[in-house]
């Protein structure tokens, strides 16, 4: 808790200066002093710990800085603003060392959410200039008013004001990992809207009027979404049913590719993305005697879409 608190309040004492310096105990915490070596080896394992400014409220070597006359902003330069940075933060950690566990834990408590509230910030700005808040991005609803049916994957993306061609789990995978915001929040409400079509509360496949209506009543969406639903809601609903080939991958295409893959090249209906199948390679050399060329990894896209479609629709299960 200690650590956290003051790592709280001095932005550079993190978990890498922090080993730096325990390796050079006496010095650092009892002599409170910081030789020229031991600077050099923190510049070398955890330079952008110091030189870079916190971003948040916490006093760093740019606090320092400022202070010190002839700053010129060189590597010789941060010396000194390192050690007033470092020996302020050890003699905060020594009292805090002698204080009781009742009256540490605010301390520690306060310090976690202050923490927590400024890396959620700068998550946020960070992804201002993301691609899925870039013009090309957004959604474009005169487009999607065309189209009969949606997966939840795209009403998700909808419902941000985001184009699904563009913003979809794929392209937000390594933005996830990155612990963006706008990623997470896209994660659970796809999953939201997955529950919902499990609850039997969306209808497989998604009619775009079912989902719009699901979503004025259920989700919080953008603007211009919401604007799009009372404008699309506001039309007469066109009773015909939805068409087999409705869709990216028409759905009587679907069941072409799927099904003769499987009867003739023992592709497997539980085929995940992430798996290997011989099929494909199979059907790539049976087109090519027949003189129709196409890559392995057209024809595994292709029939991974419609086996996917598939499994939404559930016509394995009827």
């Amino acid at each position: 808790m200690i650590d956290y608190v003051v790592e709280a309040q001095f932005s550079i004492y993190t978990a890498g200066v922090r080993a730096v310096l325990h390796r050079h105990y006496i010095a650092c915490f009892v002599d409170r002093i910081l030789p020229r070596e031991v600077f050099d080896e923190l510049v070398e394992e955890c330079g952008e710990d110091i030189m870079s400014p916190s971003g948040n409220d916490a006093k760093d070597v740019y606090h320092f800085a400022k202070e010190t006359e002839e700053w010129d902003g060189d590597a010789d330069a941060y010396y000194e603003p390192t050690k007033r940075c470092l020996h302020e933060a050890l003699e905060l950690r020594e009292q805090l060392t002698n204080l009781p566990t009742d009256e540490l834990k605010p301390l520690y408590d306060n310090a976690r959410l202050a923490m927590e509230a400024a890396l959620k910030e700068r998550r946020r700005r960070a992804e201002i200039d993301a691609f899925f808040n870039r013009a090309e991005a957004a959604a474009d609803y005169d487009y999607w008013s065309g189209i009969a049916v949606l997966t939840p994957e795209e009403g998700t993306a909808l419902s941000f004001g985001k184009d699904p061609r563009l913003v979809n789990a794929s392209t937000l995978a390594e933005c996830l990992e990155d612990g963006s915001p706008f990623a997470e929040d896209f994660k659970n409400r796809l999953r939201r809207l997955e529950r919902a079509v499990e609850a039997g509360a969306l209808k497989m496949p998604i009619r775009t009027e079912g989902f719009l209506a699901w979503a004025v009543k259920n989700l919080s969406g953008e603007q211009r979404f919401l604007e799009w639903c009372q404008t699309f809601l506001a039309k007469p609903t066109d009773p015909t049913p939805v068409p087999a080939e409705a869709g990216d991958v028409g759905f009587a295409v679907a069941k072409l590719l799927v099904g003769m893959a499987m009867q003739k090249y023992g592709f497997s209906k539980t085929y995940g993305p992430s798996e290997k199948s011989d099929a494909f390679q199979k059907i790539v050399d049976d087109l090519a005697t027949a003189g129709l060329n196409i890559d392995v990894k057209s024809v595994r896209k292709h029939i991974g879409e419609a086996n996917k479609l598939l499994h939404e629709r559930g016509d394995f299960g009827k």
